[in-house]
């Protein structure tokens, strides 16, 4: 991620950098991600992302469904209700900073 700032604004570009969650991970690590494979073994609710940056873009897509993403104060989901992931599902989150609430906001989902 490089950061820089002018003039009194800020602009953040980020790499198109993948990874895959640990398997059974609730709060899988996002750092230096754009993309975030779930490829989980069993039943595995996520609450949150760790190592996250402000304003980050993230997309999250499921390989199988034995994931659900859960609204909580950290993931801020439409409807207020989980989303039960199924295969090659994606949800795409952005960082709102710590200054206003620190969580991951769902702004797209594609449901397959």
């Amino acid at each position: 991620i490089m950061e820089g700032e002018n003039l009194g604004w800020k602009m953040q570009m980020q790499r198109n950098a993948w990874a895959t969650a640990t398997d059974a991970d609730t709060t899988p690590t996002v750092a230096n991600s754009s993309t975030l494979y779930l490829a989980n073994t069993g039943a595995t609710s996520i609450t949150d992302f760790d190592n996250g940056t402000e304003g980050q873009i993230l997309e999250v897509i499921a390989t199988n469904a034995n994931t659900t993403l859960v609204h909580s104060a950290n993931l801020t989901l439409t409807g207020s209700a989980n989303i039960a992931m199924t295969a090659y599902s994606s949800v795409t989150f952005r960082r709102v900073p710590t200054s206003i609430s620190a969580r991951w906001v769902e702004i797209a989902r594609s449901i397959k």
